[in-house]
């Protein structure tokens, strides 16, 4: 077998795994389905699962970023011609569509900015999951700790644990501006 034909077969393989997997299938259930050993339905998932935070880190660091400010620059052009109609008309009827449509554009570039409750949901999971990496960390910080304390260089003053904690404010920042963009992204794509 040639390697293009094995890569394509992997690449069947893994395509229905995914999908069998998102049918609610175990991976028992998919190795019998597709008549293949559960190691190697295990290595597909685990590529699967590598290839999407891949994805998603793409996604979060270059893909949302651009499509923010794109739908901020929409929205800005969108708001210079409305504006323009307004001074220009005569018309009445058509300066006051002109001003509704200009209120929805600030309605949408709020929304994009500051939507609380989506933001707030979002960032209630990523503070999860650092508090949990933090607590890693601590567990860590401690284990040195105790070992420095052995060796007759005890750290009292916890310097250990406010370099976690300056850490971990960093990470929540840093989380909480992926979210933020990551919600002014799905905002501007219903948009």
């Amino acid at each position: 077998m040639t390697s293009k034909v094995q890569l394509e077969q992997m690449s069947w393989r893994r395509d229905r795994v995914l999908e069998l997997s998102s049918q609610g299938f175990n991976q028992s259930d998919i190795a019998r389905v597709l008549q293949i050993d559960k190691g190697v339905i295990s290595r597909d998932m685990a590529y699967l699962r590598h290839q999407a935070q891949e994805r998603m880190k793409t996604h979060i660091q270059k893909t949302m970023p651009i499509e923010y400010q794109k739908g901020i620059a929409a929205i800005d052009q969108v708001l210079r011609m409305c504006w323009g109609i307004v001074g220009k008309s005569n018309d009445e009827r058509i300066r006051l569509q002109a001003l509704a449509l200009i209120d929805q554009c600030n309605s949408h570039k709020m929304d994009m900015v500051t939507n609380g409750s989506i933001i707030s949901d979002a960032l209630k999971y990523v503070k999860g999951k650092a508090e949990k990496l933090g607590q890693q960390q601590q567990v860590k910080a401690v284990t040195s700790k105790s070992c420095r304390g052995i060796e007759g260089e005890p750290e009292e003053d916890g310097s250990s644990l406010i370099a976690i904690d300056k850490s971990f404010d960093k990470l929540l920042t840093g989380l909480r501006t992926a979210m933020t963009n990551e919600y002014k992204l799905e905002r501007s794509h219903k948009l």
